[in-house]
């Protein structure tokens, strides 16, 4: 299976034409209902984005120019989005502050500066997860069928994909605060929401032998976490702490890895066949 190279100037969108579904509000009634929003195309560079923390962009891997996205990349806050109820809705402000359009799909055998790159796609295959009361995957690439570079992936990212789909689904779904929810409790269920995505990964590497690598991403504004556990084609675990304070802070201060510019994207060998036809 293949698809095409996703990179920073890339445009992303939803294949329901920029609607999703959000909690809303409708003067004077104050009362959350769930009620269609529409959201506004923007690239995969996003400047929202890069300013709450959310992009993950190889630093010298590139495609025409452009840096290749990478897995856990998120086109990030500030997307516009207007209510499509009748009256104006006062939680649009919030929305567009908490908005999210995430890569949810990764190609482990292919790395750009150690990580695996994302896979996207025009066709619901490999989606992006937008936000809304409940994730759903339907972020597309509306321009990556013009990049030159095929990226293969396997039948496994494909199922881990859409298992962690289905666990980030499910954990907004079943682990949101509910009225009458105890400080604790709200704790609780706000680290099992995040934990859980993570946890797919790594029951995928214990369930396969192939090469994965599970990453852990929190964003904080200023404050990004990013933990990563690994184990590679020969069997070897290794873990590693990328947390920075943010780029456009403190400069380019995540530099994990030397290829030159415009270098080929690394190929992860099979871990039982060295010498099969690399996925590109």
């Amino acid at each position: 299976m293949k698809t095409k190279a996703t990179t920073a100037t890339d445009l992303s969108w939803t294949i329901t034409a920029g609607v999703t579904i959000h909690d809303c509000m409708q003067p004077p009634v104050p009362a959350v209902i769930s009620g269609p929003n529409l959201e506004a195309p923007v690239p995969m560079d996003w400047c929202g984005g890069k300013v709450g923390g959310r992009h993950s962009f190889a630093t010298s891997v590139t495609h025409r120019g452009a840096p290749l996205a990478q897995n856990t990349h998120d086109c990030g806050v500030l997307i516009p989005h207007v209510t499509l109820l009748p009256m104006p809705d006062p939680l649009t402000p919030l929305k567009i502050l908490g908005s999210s359009r995430k890569v949810a799909f990764a190609a482990q055998r292919i790395r750009a500066n150690k990580r695996p790159v994302a896979l996207t796609s025009k066709l619901p295959l490999v989606p992006m997860l937008a936000c809304g009361t409940l994730p759903l995957p339907v972020g597309i690439n509306l321009t990556n069928d013009l990049a030159s570079v095929d990226l293969g992936f396997t039948t496994s990212d494909l199922v881990a994909g859409w298992a962690e789909v289905a666990a980030t689904m499910a954990a907004s779904h079943f682990l949101s605060a509910q009225p009458g929810d105890s400080i604790g409790v709200v704790i609780l269920k706000e680290v099992l929401k995040r934990a859980l995505p993570p946890a797919v990964g790594l029951m995928r590497m214990a369930v396969t032998d192939n090469p994965v690598q599970v990453s852990w991403v929190e964003n904080f504004w200023f404050f990004k976490i990013d933990y990563v556990i690994e184990r590679n084609a020969y069997g070897e675990y290794s873990h590693h702490n990328y947390s920075e304070f943010d780029d456009w802070l403190v400069g380019d201060a995540k530099k994990n890895v030397a290829i030159p510019a415009d270098a080929d994207p690394v190929i992860v060998p099979h871990p039982h066949n060295p010498d099969e036809e690399p996925p590109l």
